[in-house]
């Protein structure tokens, strides 16, 4: 029960994934870039061997890359770390897999809050492919076309294939002149 007192909490072995999905992103080969790891170990216990693995679940799990935080003390002790991304073709259905111990523990207390946070982040990455479901958009005056995924904002793309259907409805009761243009769309 939280709130309880353990006198003895034996060490183990810590093995689990978690995904990451880029959504809508089918592939990308990154030339420059990285994601950044910060791990925050809110737990009663001191993590040790911490190894987190970039992995490449759309990719038949190939290892993207990897990188050791060492020793996490208890109840907030925290590391950080990079997955380099460059140089690497990846699809967007990825995920993180954390491995390492805990350490053996007395008198340990169980909280309510106990975790172990990940988080990360996105540098800005420089692609020379990206493929991707760009999902539907609706236009009106002077609009861009964003690319699947918040996190990721296209500033020059090339685009080998794909179309746009427009659907233009007039509900008002005169004649109108549209004009469609795409910008810097060749």
């Amino acid at each position: 029960p939280i709130g309880s007192t353990l006198p003895l909490v034996p060490g183990s072995d810590v093995n689990f994934s978690t995904e990451f999905p880029l959504e809508d992103v089918i592939s990308l080969t990154v030339e420059e870039g990285s994601l950044s790891i910060a791990v925050s170990n809110g737990l009663p216990v001191a993590l040790d061997g911490l190894a987190l693995t970039l992995i490449d679940l759309g990719n038949n799990g190939t290892v993207v890359d990897e990188t050791n935080l060492g020793r996490l003390d208890a109840s907030g002790g925290s590391g950080t770390g990079i997955f380099s991304l460059a140089g690497k073709t990846i699809s967007g259905s990825l995920a993180i897999q954390v491995m390492g111990k805990t350490l053996q523990a007395v008198n340990v207390t169980v909280g309510a809050e106990a975790s172990l946070d990940i988080e990360i982040e996105v540098s800005e990455l420089v692609v020379s492919r990206a493929l991707a479901n760009l999902p539907p958009q609706e236009f009106s005056a002077s609009q861009s076309l964003e690319f699947p995924d918040d996190r990721i904002q296209v500033t020059r793309a090339v685009i080998a294939e794909g179309a746009l259907i427009f659907s233009v409805k007039n509900d008002i009761a005169t004649a109108m002149e549209i004009s469609l243009s795409l910008n810097d769309l060749k």
